[in-house]
């Protein structure tokens, strides 16, 4: 005959609710019966039983959100510095909140058109200096927002050529003299 308080598994579930793990708020735990216990952090310590499966969950840490130098943290650290909401950021950089939140958290990367916007919310360009060539076609074209494909067609040369300059190739003379316009070198 089963208890009033549920076979032992669920009894277990019960006392592993109260489990406190390497700092986590709360946690799930499951039973056979199908029960699925919900607790928040009490400060108390039980005995995980064998065969009652439990799912630890807690929040991500903040020092390891903020830091990094990675666009993401970037965006979300110059957000904090001006105490500005995700919707207020999303109004100065001209995309809606959405974009911003998949920007600060890595899920989509800007497209090259939101370049201009980003470079003059963060105040500075949020890569290395060009050393390169290639790094400086790369640099030059998205200050200005642009496509491979747009500053290939505004120096008047093929796109794939263009690809093949930002991946290090070289330049042939005539063309040179293109980049050399494009990049302000004359």
């Amino acid at each position: 005959m089963e208890s009033p308080h549920g076979c032992a598994p669920c009894r277990g579930a019960r006392l592993n609710r109260h489990l406190d793990l390497l700092g986590c708020r709360s946690f799930e735990s499951f039973s056979p019966c199908g029960r699925r216990c919900h607790a928040k952090h009490d400060g108390s310590v039980a005995l995980l039983l064998p065969g009652v499966p439990v799912r630890l969950k807690s929040a991500k840490p903040k020092p390891l959100k903020e830091t990094g130098h990675t666009l993401a943290a970037r965006l979300r650290r110059r957000r904090a510095a001006l105490g500005l909401t995700q919707p207020q950021a999303a109004a100065r950089l001209g995309v809606i909140e959405t974009t911003v939140w998949n920007w600060e958290n890595s899920v989509t990367a800007p497209p090259e058109v939101c370049f201009p916007a980003i470079i003059a919310f963060l105040g500075y360009e949020p890569w290395p200096n060009a050393a390169t060539l290639a790094e400086r076609l790369r640099a030059e074209r998205l200050r200005r927002g642009l496509s491979q494909k747009a500053a290939a067609l505004s120096v008047g040369v093929d796109p794939a050529g263009w690809r093949g300059w930002e991946r290090g190739a070289r330049l042939n003379a005539s063309t040179r003299v293109k980049v050399d316009e494009f990049l302000g070198d004359q």
